[in-house]
């Protein structure tokens, strides 16, 4: 997992953590719920967001929800409500947290050498089978190939 995922799902799970034993202030539990929420806007910023963190973003709405209008009433502070609440929180975690790390985007070696490649791009359509989303068209494919370039083609720009 990225060093941002990380730091945000730490601090969602200490905001939960306050949030269902009413630990601290209120006050309290609105900085931390702050604090995740821009750890997760930072993160889907410089890291790019990723569906794994779903259920981490939706966790994360949701408590700021709940510490921004916090629940008033007889019922607000009901035994079986709050224990539904920590259990669901705990799972929508545990689930936060195993996808990331289950699921880790892979990362490749920039391409490097002292050799030029150049590559080119083919639609290629086989007329003889029939594309089943466009009818009356032949199937296409699109492919890439790269190949050994010439030495003079090393001053050119790179293709990405």
């Amino acid at each position: 997992m990225r060093p941002l995922e990380v730091a945000s799902l730490v601090c969602l799970a200490m905001a939960l953590l306050a949030l269902a034993l009413r630990a601290g202030a209120l006050g309290t539990r609105r900085a931390l719920f702050g604090l995740t929420a821009g750890l997760m806007g930072l993160q889907a910023l410089v890291e790019g967001s990723r569906w794994q963190l779903v259920p981490a973003y939706v966790v994360t709405a949701i408590g700021v929800a709940l510490v921004v209008r916090p629940a008033r009433g007889a019922g607000a502070g009901s035994r079986g409500r709050r224990a539904a609440c920590v259990v669901s929180a705990v799972m929508a975690l545990v689930v936060a947290g195993l996808l990331p790390a289950l699921l880790p985007v892979p990362s490749f070696p920039s391409p490097e050498g002292p050799h030029p490649v150049g590559t080119v791009t083919f639609l290629l359509e086989d007329p003889a089978r029939h594309d089943d989303g466009e009818p009356g068209r032949g199937r296409r494919l699109m492919a890439q190939a790269w190949y050994p370039a010439d030495a003079g083609a090393a001053r050119a720009a790179r293709a990405r």
